[in-house]
């Protein structure tokens, strides 16, 4: 594995087995993250795109499951990173707990960990000033907009620090003005941080918007059909209405144009 890459997949196979039916998930997929970059994973619905991410963050249950190829995270395995907590990881709702104020949301982590207090408190504090909420700090989730429980989410995933954030639809269920908002803030706390992220989506528009490559998959079983590198500034709100925005997204569409409907 290049020095330069926080991620790397070789030949990744995922199968299920449910009474004794073999179901391949993902074929053969291969494909290399490099430290600090922003990638996307488009597909159909079923191709594996979260099944993916959950290998990745070595949280795939393998009592019914089955992986062959090579995973690296961080020059190690994958479940070496997640125990070394080098992987934060955002879900496509915020699980938050509801009987705890955004800060203590926040610092559950930390807690776990056994940090003291005051370095608690200091770095909650920063994380909730990063995603704009810390006047926030005393309010319980159900007080909250549905983004602003996903920017809750995301600071809690940068907690201890992690070295790469993977994210599965985590705006899917937001409004396309909100969503646009998010993705935003979701730029500015990759600028701010240089973290490694992985964002899984069934947008094509927010891939493009969002991401220096874009992962293009099949249908199940999910093979890589294509990897496209997004060749426009940021930030991206100026080239919304332009035509080589219009361009990646007809050549994705196309793409996938004879595989299952995107939703």
């Amino acid at each position: 594995m290049q020095k330069n890459n926080s991620i790397e997949l070789k030949e990744l196979s995922i199968l299920y087995n449910d009474l004794k039916i073999g179901l391949e998930a993902v074929s053969k997929v291969s494909f290399d993250v490099k430290n600090g970059e922003f990638i996307s994973i488009v597909g159909p619905s079923g191709c594996g795109k979260s099944t993916i991410l959950k290998v990745i963050s070595d949280t795939l249950d393998l009592s019914y499951s089955e992986t062959r190829g090579d995973v690296k995270v961080l020059g190690s395995s994958p479940k070496k990173a997640r125990e070394q907590r080098k992987i934060g990881f955002v879900f496509q709702k915020p699980t938050l707990l509801q009987w705890r104020n955004l800060e203590k949301n926040v610092s559950l982590p930390l807690e776990i960990i056994g940090l003291n207090k005051a370095e608690i408190k200091k770095r909650v504090k920063k994380l909730l000033k990063m995603v704009e909420l810390e006047k926030y700090a005393s309010y319980h989730p159900d007080q909250l907009s549905g983004g602003m429980q996903q920017k809750v989410s995301i600071a809690r995933a940068l907690a201890y620090d992690p070295e790469i954030l993977l994210m599965d639809e985590p705006f899917g269920a937001l409004d396309e003005i909100n969503r646009r908002k998010m993705n935003d803030e979701l730029l500015s706390v990759w600028k701010e941080t240089g973290k490694t992220i992985v964002f899984v989506t069934h947008s094509i528009e927010e891939a493009i918007y969002l991401s220096e490559r874009i992962i293009v998959l099949t249908k199940q079983p999910g093979r890589i059909k294509k990897i496209i590198n997004v060749d426009l500034p940021y930030p991206r709100k100026k080239e919304l209405g332009s035509m080589k925005f219009y361009k990646y997204i007809n050549q994705i569409r196309s793409l996938l144009e004879n595989e299952e409907e995107i939703v």
